[in-house]
């Protein structure tokens, strides 16, 4: 377990990032109640990662965190 989620170990051929579609890494999926995907951020993507988090926010009922902030040191993007 990472971060009280459970780890899956995908190796060589990749069968879970097939079938997830990953291309690259980082990628951080937003999945509702329902198991749909609502959001997907692929590298570090500073508006797509606070999207993220306000779209998690919104599905789970409590105010977004900004991930990210312009100046905090770290890039805007940033290809996985």
């Amino acid at each position: 377990m990472a971060f009280g989620l459970p780890a899956i170990a995908d190796t060589e051929p990749y069968p879970v990032s097939d079938d997830w579609a990953i291309r690259t890494v980082p990628t951080v999926y937003v999945i509702d109640g329902a198991g749909a995907v609502d959001d997907v951020v692929e590298g570090w993507d500073r508006e797509g990662l606070n999207r993220a988090s306000a779209t998690l926010a919104g599905l789970l009922g409590v105010d977004a965190i900004r991930l990210s902030e312009s100046g905090d040191g770290l890039p805007a993007f940033k290809p996985g």
